[in-house]
């Protein structure tokens, strides 16, 4: 299963399960994977628009408040440049 999937519910045939994990460096990265995602599928970026993006899927997994600089700053120190670069651009 896809580190993205995590925080989701997914379904699997006539069942549906929470795709969970209880190490939080993984959520941490999951986040980072799922908004890089998002980010790289706009043309345009609304501040207001990933804004409201992070602060649902850091909820969703269970990570507590993040917003973009801290975001920004989790990317950079993960040695994700693409990601860091684009949060920047958006402070």
């Amino acid at each position: 299963m896809s580190i993205s999937k995590l925080g989701s519910f997914v379904v699997l045939g006539n069942n549906f399960f929470h795709v969970w994990c209880e190490d939080e460096r993984v959520r941490r990265r999951a986040l980072l994977e799922r908004i890089d995602s998002y980010l790289n599928s706009r043309v345009r970026i609304d501040r207001a628009d990933i804004e409201e993006r992070i602060t649902q899927t850091a909820r969703q997994l269970d990570l507590g408040p993040i917003d973009v600089p801290i975001l920004h700053r989790m990317a950079a120190t993960a040695g994700r440049g693409g990601l860091a670069a684009r949060l920047e651009r958006i402070t």
